[in-house]
């Protein structure tokens, strides 16, 4: 049993060369702790390199943030991934939410929510609207989750 431990040591010692020639073999330098902050680093920068060149945001926060608090006067479909479906003038809302082809999981609104547009987006089945602001209701439809922004 004495030789036994002896050898384990051993293979532990040459397990920690093994791990270290791996690293090395994936094209990394050195010790592995600046390979965990290079991976960072580039995840970090990642999103912004993404939104500096135009694409669009992937969170519900980022679309917020574009639409409303940039006051952008728009009104924008977003689908069940909060992709864009379709970005268009806030005047044009119920327009927007009654042509669009696939019905939208939540709208945009860079404006005043109003009874017509709730009541559009509540008959083709939207989930969600966030808008600026609220105006006045005489029914508030059940289904149809409303935020505002201020």
């Amino acid at each position: 049993m004495a030789g036994d431990d002896g050898d384990g040591q051993e293979d532990q010692s040459s397990g920690e060369a093994a791990g270290t020639a791996e690293e090395s073999e994936d094209g990394t330098a050195g010790d592995g702790a600046n390979d965990g902050e290079a991976t960072g680093e580039d995840a970090d920068q990642a999103p912004a390199t993404d939104e500096e060149s135009g694409d669009r945001p992937l969170t519900l926060s980022d679309h917020v943030a574009a639409v409303i608090d940039e006051a952008s006067g728009t009104v924008r479909l977003l689908n069940d991934c909060l992709e864009p479906m379709a970005d268009a003038p806030a005047a044009d809302a119920f327009d927007t939410i009654a042509e669009s082809e696939e019905v939208p999981r939540t709208v945009l609104l860079d404006g005043e929510l109003d009874q017509r547009v709730l009541d559009i987006s509540a008959q083709r089945g939207v989930d969600r609207i966030v808008a600026r602001s609220e105006g006045q209701f005489v029914k508030k439809p059940a289904a149809v989750q409303i935020e505002t922004v201020a």
